[in-house]
Formats: structure tokens, sequence, C-alpha cells
């Protein structure tokens, strides 16, 4: 027999296995824990701030193109899990399609505005890497993805407003190139807007200090073990309030540099 969850009045009332029941859906939807395709190699760290939470994270092979998806909905708890798995489904349905990615957001964009409610909508990054290093992301409002390269660093800005917000949105794509031994790293603004005991936010200039620093000698997995043990420390107990989510990509550095 399952308990309640009860927080406020008993129509609020949450069932203790349904929730626990949505929690395992919403993980059996990320991606392996281990991923290696197409020259890249990957790896993820996904906090929920509860049981269940707002951020959701893909990797989808498609051709010669590895391509990535990291969103985080307004909301949080059982309805804002709903829609990440709203989100996922229709990312996925619409790669295998082969269209433009501005096209795929605004698709994506115009089913979320049309069939959830005023106050849904999604930040995220979506776009793809190819066998060349070629590098083409669409950002919806999201945190901007940073490229961690030896001597160099990048940022790939908004190129559009949040998913969902508007039915009408229109979309631009960056582009940019990954060299073997390059690595994207994605992230939810939980990270970068952390804050300490004393008040005191962790940034994204902290965040791209601990990744730079780690990021020569560390393969994904390692560079976000670095990222997140810096980000423990800062919080120094503090508990965090959102969802933290990071995603790392390398190119591998026995990737072969096209003409």
């Amino acid at each position: 027999m399952t308990t309640k969850l009860c927080p406020a009045t008993p129509a609020r009332c949450v069932d203790e296995g349904e929730l626990g029941a949505a929690a395992r859906l919403q993980r059996a939807l990320l991606p392996p824990a281990s991923f290696s395709r197409l020259g890249y190699a990957a790896a993820y760290r996904y906090s929920p701030a509860g049981p269940v939470g707002g951020d959701i994270v893909d990797l989808i092979p498609s051709g010669d193109r590895l391509y990535v998806l990291l969103a985080d909905v307004s909301g949080k708890g059982i309805a804002a899990s709903i829609l990440t798995g709203y989100i996922h489904a229709i990312f996925r349905s619409l790669v295998p399609l082969g269209l433009p990615l501005e096209e795929i957001v605004g698709r994506a964009s115009a089913l979320l505005c049309a069939s959830t409610l005023p106050a849904q909508y999604a930040t995220l990054v979506f776009g793809y890497a190819d066998g060349d290093g070629r590098l083409a992301l669409v950002n919806a409002g999201h945190p901007p993805p940073l490229i961690i390269a030896p001597g160099r660093e990048a940022a790939v800005v908004p190129t559009g407003a949040a998913a969902g917000l508007f039915c009408d949105s229109t979309f631009g794509t960056a582009t940019a190139r990954l060299e073997p031994g390059d690595t994207l790293l994605l992230y939810s603004d939980g990270v970068t807007e952390s804050f300490d005991a004393g008040d005191q936010e962790y940034g994204g200039e902290r965040l791209q200090s601990a990744a730079s620093a780690a990021a020569a000698a560390a393969d994904p997995q390692g560079l976000l073990t670095a990222v997140s043990a810096d980000h423990a420390r800062f919080l120094s107990g503090a508990v965090p309030h959102d969802d933290l989510t990071l995603l790392a990509i390398r190119r591998e550095a026995h990737a072969v540099t096209g003409n």
C-alpha cells in the first residue's frame, strides 16, 4: 500500500507510488550513461531538485550527425516532468525527417504553444555535430553553451525566444567547429544560478573556469566530475533549489579532420 504526499491541501496529494513511477519513467528517457558514437564521446550529470525534474537531455545519432538536446521547462514537479517527456517525444519524432534545425525547433515551439498552458514553455539548446566537426546549434532562450578548447573558450548565444512562449516564433542557427579534443558543454541555469550560504551566485565565469581547468586532462566524464566537485565546494552544504544538468560532448582526439 502506497502513502500520499500532501504538501498543502488534500486536493494536492500525490500518491508516492505514482511519483516514483514518474521518476523512473523520466530517467528511462535519458541517454546511456556511457556514450561514444560518430567520433564523439559524451557524458552527462542529471540531478533533479526533487523526485522528478524539469530538465531533459538527449543524444540522437542520425546518419553522420550526432543530434543533441538539453531543455529546461518552466515550473517544477509532476507538471514539469510531463512536459519534458512531451519535448523528448517531439524532437525524437522530428529528427528523422531531416529538416533544417530552425524548422525543427520552430515546429516544436508551435506544438508546445498550441498544446500547453500559457505559463508552460522551455528554454533549450538543440543542434548537431557532424563527422567533420561542424557544429550547428539553435539556442532558444537558454544559457549559452560553451566550447572548451586548449587556449580558447567560446559561447553560443541565444538565437531565439524560449520554445512555446509564442506560437509564431522563428529561430536562427549558430555555427562553429569542434577540433579533435574540443568539448561542447551544455548546462541548465540551475548550475550557474546556484547560490551559496552567503547568497553568492556560482555564475557562468566560474563554470567556464572549472571546465577549462579540467578539459585538457579529462574525458567528458572526468570533466563533469571536476565541474561537479567545484560546484559542490562552492555550495558548501547549501541545498540547490533547481535541477542541475550538465552535458559534455567531446570530439575524440583521433577524429579525422575534413578537407
